[in-house]
């Protein structure tokens, strides 16, 4: 409803971001071209695996879960907005490395991992996300990823509030498929609220209830001297992954669409929109009553 309106001139900027259904439809009308703008959003889409909830406390269970993922094949699903994960931390993010932490897709790998776990003919577990996009894209395509390896995905999609409340009680949720996007550019905002032994407490946000004493330390110490953080911050990220309480699956991009009376439109990473910096141009029709810059 907001793109028609801001395509009619009815409104400036859209409230929501660009839906996911109509992403195609907008990059390829040449009318709007102009105003396409595309940035990183500082943001990692990922798994967590509960490691207080069995099987998910044997780390031969995550890392197999780690090897079943074809993160090329997820981002096809979301139109190809964000680049396969190399660790937890994004681009643009202080701690982010070129490195690459994550285990590649190997499904052979995944089932024999599984069998030296004790689970030869695989398990069945429950994984849990919001009932939106791109969510309810990702979730068949996980289903059936984790199939190949012998892994049977019970599906719950949940409305945000029921998720939140479920994947922060302990032992409710095997696993969630969330995301995080960053509240300012620094990899301690990402280990701190999602991985620490601080947050992995009921009503928190570390869903896999994980506590790396070691990883903690290499965070405190990034933030104690901001001059070998990236390098502290790296060596946390190789701490996490090596056990995988979570599974990366793609760094996020952004794709907003602005108004044709909108000048020096650009998006911040962080908060979106910079609307001091924005003004209105004049063009041959005004937007209608109320749609201003923040219509």
């Amino acid at each position: 409803m907001q793109l028609l309106e801001l395509e009619k001139g009815q409104i400036n900027l859209m409230g929501d971001p660009l839906p996911n259904s109509d992403y195609l439809s907008v990059v390829n009308n040449k009318s709007l071209a102009s105003q396409v703008h595309k940035r990183q959003s500082l943001s990692t889409y990922f798994l967590t695996l509960n490691t207080k909830v069995k099987p998910f406390n044997n780390p031969l269970v995550r890392q197999a879960v780690s090897y079943a993922i074809d993160r090329n094949f997820l981002l096809k699903l979301v139109n190809g907005q964000g680049s396969p994960a190399t660790g937890f931390i994004p681009p643009g993010v202080t701690g982010y490395t070129k490195q690459n932490l994550v285990n590649s897709l190997n499904v052979a790998k995944g089932k024999q991992l599984l069998a030296q776990a004790g689970y030869p003919h695989g398990f069945t577990t429950t994984l849990y996300s919001w009932n939106t996009q791109p969510w309810t894209n990702l979730d068949p395509a996980i289903q059936q990823q984790l199939a190949a390896i012998g892994i049977t995905v019970k599906v719950q999609p949940l409305q945000q509030s029921t998720f939140f409340t479920l994947a922060g009680t302990p032992g409710k949720a095997p696993m969630t498929l969330t995301f995080w996007i960053a509240d300012y550019p620094d990899a301690s905002d990402f280990f701190q609220a999602l991985t620490s032994c601080a947050a992995a407490i009921p009503g928190g946000q570390n869903y896999a209830f994980y506590c790396n004493a070691k990883a903690d330390s290499l965070v405190n110490a990034g933030l104690a001297t901001p001059a070998d953080a990236a390098a502290d911050y790296t060596s946390a990220d190789k701490a996490l992954l090596a056990d995988n309480p979570v599974v990366p699956l793609y760094f996020g991009t952004t794709t907003s669409v602005s108004g044709a009376a909108v000048g020096g439109f650009f998006a911040n990473p962080i908060w979106d929109w910079e609307m001091a910096h924005y003004w209105l141009q004049k063009t041959g029709s005004a937007p209608a009553s109320g749609g201003g810059l923040g219509g």
